[in-house]
């Protein structure tokens, strides 16, 4: 599609920078203008690298709860929850919202793995998969909120 989602937003981030921002006499307004600016740009690398995180992200959790299944290192009401998931295959394409969904739902399976672990190794793997997952989010979402000021 051309324009694309992200062009669309590059060029009102441009024209807040080039039309509005002299415009602006008040650092509140200046303020608010910045955070405007800086949420859309988070917005555009949202849209460029989030579906292949969130699949990244949903094939790390499979392998988790593959290896915390063949353990038996995990409670049964979190393993038959699993073993669901790992039921049906990571699609190599789905619409943004799907893909969401599914990473909401791997994400409540490793928060309960964490509350309901009692052993080392287990919160181990759960917060290898975690640090990957927040490295991955940092990539795109650190760029956009530290850019250079008004």
């Amino acid at each position: 599609m051309n324009p694309s989602a992200q062009d669309i937003l590059r060029g009102c981030v441009q024209n807040l920078e080039e039309l509005v921002m002299p415009e602006i006499g008040s650092p509140h307004g200046k303020s608010a203008l910045m955070c405007i600016r800086m949420l859309m740009n988070h917005v555009i690398l949202r849209l460029e690298h989030e579906g292949a995180a969130l699949e990244v992200d949903c094939h790390e959790k499979r392998d988790l709860f593959s290896e915390l299944l063949a353990d038996h290192a995990i409670s049964k009401e979190i393993a038959d929850a699993a073993i669901d998931m790992l039921g049906t295959d990571e699609p190599s394409y789905t619409p943004i919202q799907e893909m969401t969904a599914r990473n909401d739902a791997w994400k409540r399976l490793v928060e309960q793995t964490l509350g309901d672990a009692g052993r080392e190794d287990v919160r181990a793997l759960v917060r290898r998969q975690l640090r990957a997952q927040i490295e991955r989010e940092n990539s795109y979402c650190g760029p956009a909120l530290d850019g250079p000021m008004f």
